[in-house]
């Protein structure tokens, strides 16, 4: 049986883009990253995500690195990994009941779980866009993110 066009061009557009998230995935770096403002005493865990552009912020699974931690005090110091060589942007989620999701308040549209984002980026009217919370490894990067409450 002789393979249709279609299916020999998925199969090397699933390879091609294969190919680069992994070439990204190989190329990264460990940073420190620093989170303050967590509301520890609600207790539960932070997720801190690394991502592209696509599926940032909401997303989780697109996400190209995520790392968990216990909240267990107000400001900690976490080692990640992030891309050496492209831009991306990070998500500090207070995960309070450990579903992995941001919970929202009675409104259904407003955060209860603590949020924060890389270069200073807020949630106001609705997510960050990428744009606003782009950054680059540098070699002496140390980032800091503030976690917002609603």
């Amino acid at each position: 049986m002789k393979p249709r066009p279609a299916t020999l061009f998925s199969f090397f557009l699933l390879l091609a883009t294969t190919m680069t998230t992994h070439s990204h995935a190989m190329n990264t770096q460990p940073i420190t990253l620093t989170i303050n403002n967590i509301k520890h005493q609600r207790g539960g865990q932070l997720i801190v995500f690394v991502f592209f552009e696509e599926g940032f912020p909401k997303r989780h699974e697109q996400a190209i690195h995520k790392t968990v931690i216990p909240v267990t005090k107000d400001a900690v110091q976490v080692v990640i990994h992030v891309p050496s060589d492209a831009p991306f942007a990070l998500k500090v989620l207070h995960d309070e009941n450990m579903d992995g999701k941001v919970t929202k308040n009675w409104t259904g549209i407003i955060p209860y779980d603590g949020l924060g984002f890389s270069n200073g980026a807020r949630v106001r009217f609705s997510p960050p866009k990428f744009k606003d919370a782009v950054i680059r490894h540098t070699p002496t990067m140390t980032p800091t993110i503030t976690l917002q409450y609603f």
